[in-house]
């Protein structure tokens, strides 16, 4: 079982989208975001990002896992990157950057507290 369905932020500790039952006692999300984007030149952009990630209630998470108490932070996910468009326009677009989530209690709890480090890169050619 996830605790959310495969790209979504909300948690709904169902199997799939497809089948299992929904959980109508899930944990629920406290998220607050801070972020911003800059015009280093016309065509290169750059953007920051940073989340604070919260469970309202651990309950069912400590009723599915066997395992109490469940902190309620998840932690704190930060981001930055570049995004460069050569002919000015949206033909093409290269976007990369990096990110890295600092894990809080909670989620040291269930998975364990290392920090994660992820990159990511994205080539757009649209003619």
């Amino acid at each position: 079982m996830l605790l959310t369905t495969p790209g979504s932020l909300i948690p709904s500790l169902r199997a799939s989208k497809d089948e299992g039952q929904a959980n109508f006692v899930n944990p629920g999300i406290f998220l607050v975001n801070a972020g911003g984007d800059f015009d280093i030149t016309p065509k290169l952009k750059s953007f920051i990002n940073a989340n604070f990630l919260r469970f309202e209630r651990t309950e069912s998470l400590e009723y599915i896992l066997f395992q109490a108490p469940i902190r309620h932070t998840i932690g704190v996910d930060y981001g930055t990157g570049v995004t460069y468009r050569p002919p000015l326009s949206e033909n093409i677009v290269l976007t990369g950057g990096a990110a890295m989530f600092t894990p809080g209690d909670g989620f040291r709890g269930i998975y364990g507290g290392k920090t994660l480090f992820s990159l990511f890169s994205s080539v757009r050619l649209t003619f």
